[in-house]
């Protein structure tokens, strides 16, 4: 007996982007068959069409038909790159006497508020402020999420805010009432 012809493999359902880390579920039309990719150091993909992505590129993914006579449908998909936001450990000045911090420091994402939305953290809760950098005068764990708007792909980078210590100063008097007094002061501490 002469084999079945190769089945129709269906179309494929899923999207043509996907960012890294992600895992995204793919679906044909026709049941019963077998993925694959063609590049397992960008993504990988189970037996149900669930996708995961590792690294960017371009991957193609296949989805095959039948047994003797078989019938395939590929799809490729961009693994589109992760923001890279970064930001820097900071410092508060503080009062000497009171002891409250009398600056603001500057948390900056690097990153372009044309290409980019930002969702700011401060200790895990959402900030109201959206833009690329931010003024701060409360110390604690600030995180910035960045979401590039083209892609949707996002990524979080943290920073702490702390205080500076306080200064503390000395001063030192030598041949007092005399003409050639000196005055030595020392500061220490602060940062």
């Amino acid at each position: 007996n002469a084999p079945n012809p190769a089945p129709d493999p269906g179309v494929l359902n899923g999207p043509d982007e996907v960012c890294p880390g992600d895992t995204t579920q793919f679906q044909s039309t026709e049941p019963n068959g077998t993925w694959s990719v063609s590049n397992t150091n960008i993504a990988t993909i189970n037996n149900n069409g669930l996708l995961t992505t590792f690294d960017t590129g371009s991957v193609q993914i296949t989805y095959t038909v039948g047994t003797v006579c078989s019938a395939s449908v590929s799809k490729t998909i961009q693994v589109n790159p992760l923001p890279q936001p970064n930001l820097v450990d900071s410092y508060l000045c503080i009062d000497n006497k009171t002891g409250e911090p009398i600056s603001t420091t500057e948390l900056n994402s690097g990153l372009s508020q044309a290409s980019y939305s930002f969702r700011w953290f401060r200790n895990e809760v959402l900030l109201p402020q959206t833009t690329s950098s931010i003024a701060v005068n409360e110390v604690g764990d600030y995180s910035v999420e960045a979401t590039n708007i083209t892609t949707g792909c996002s990524a979080i980078a943290t920073a702490t805010v702390g205080t500076s210590s306080i200064a503390l100063a000395s001063a030192e008097v030598t041949n007092g009432f005399s003409n050639n007094q000196t005055i030595v002061v020392t500061v220490y501490g602060g940062s």
